[in-house]
């Protein structure tokens, strides 16, 4: 015999035990009021029926306590399945109970976890769900697939959080390409001091980020545009490289004129670092301005060395 089926007895015994003294106790008083034996037998019916009334009042709450407690188990019981099927969890082994108190324990417990884990995906997956939604954005991809697709499984969150991952490295590399070509697109339009009348090649120029759009059709017409751009750099060089030479001619002719010494040439020529830019341009005039002023001061000099 067990010992929680020892107590049950005891119990029982000490209850028969205090109901027989209490009923020999009333016996007794019934006696000492001198009451007949119709009369004592008749209370002794009564109190009997409110013994027994009051055990029945008790039994009836008590089963209304245990019919309690079986409905929420089984509102408990229904709840999780509904959770681990949406998280995609298996059933826990929950063994034997002893008894309903420490079933609904179980259960209750069982659902706040879940709850719990619940909570804690559905902010997962909105932090994913909004990231990848910007991203989608970014990259001028459809996102509706993405949003329609309510699933708290850790393998559909792992699959989101990869997807990210993978959105956030083509975001990374469109947007390096964009700055890449952008910043030649800058320098050879102040170069060439380019204009246009589009409104988009415009919005470009002046713009001081485009990163934050990265879709394929946007990162195409801005390499399109760098592209156009390049070869109209490469007839300006073309032309600039041309004028260039005749400014080093022209230059070449006045140092001639002047009887300019080759060293001081020479200390000119290497001052300049690319002899076929816009400054190298600027340097050629002021020096050519330069050596046209010591001609017509000295001229009559000059000239008689011509």
């Amino acid at each position: 015999m067990d010992s929680a089926t020892e107590k049950r007895l005891s119990a029982g015994q000490n209850f028969f035990e205090l109901l027989h003294s209490n009923l020999h106790i009333l016996q007794n008083i019934w006696n000492e009021m001198g009451l007949s034996e119709y009369e004592r037998k008749e209370r002794l019916q009564n109190t009997v029926k409110q013994v027994n009334d009051l055990l029945s009042d008790i039994i009836a709450e008590e089963e209304g306590f245990m019919d309690l407690a079986m409905k929420r188990i089984e509102h408990f019981k229904t709840e999780i399945n509904a959770l681990e099927e949406e998280l995609n969890l298996e059933e826990e082994n929950k063994g034997d109970f002893l008894g309903l108190v420490v079933e609904e324990h179980y259960y209750r417990q069982r659902l706040m976890q879940l709850r719990e884990e619940e909570e804690r995906r559905k902010i997962l997956y909105n932090d994913l769900t909004k990231n990848l939604q910007i991203l989608y954005t970014r990259l001028g991809e459809d996102f509706l697939s993405i949003s329609s697709n309510f699933d708290l499984s850790t393998e559909h969150l792992d699959e989101l959080s990869a997807q990210l991952e993978r959105k956030k490295e083509l975001c990374k590399i469109r947007s390096a390409m964009l700055k890449l070509s952008m910043a030649e697109i800058k320098s050879m339009v102040e170069e060439m001091h380019y204009t246009t009348k589009s409104s988009f090649k415009n919005s470009l120029i002046m713009a001081e980020d485009i990163t934050q759009n990265c879709s394929l059709q946007f990162l195409e017409s801005v390499q399109s545009f760098h592209e156009e751009l390049k070869h109209e750099y490469v007839k300006f060089t073309e032309q600039r490289k041309l004028i260039c030479e005749e400014k080093i001619a022209h230059l070449n002719q006045m140092w001639n004129c002047c009887k300019i010494a080759s060293e001081q040439r020479q200390l000119f020529m290497t001052s300049i670092k690319d002899k076929y830019s816009n400054k190298a341009l600027v340097q050629y005039d002021n020096e050519i301005n330069n050596l046209e002023k010591f001609y017509e001061s000295r001229k009559p000099v000059l000239q008689l060395y011509e």
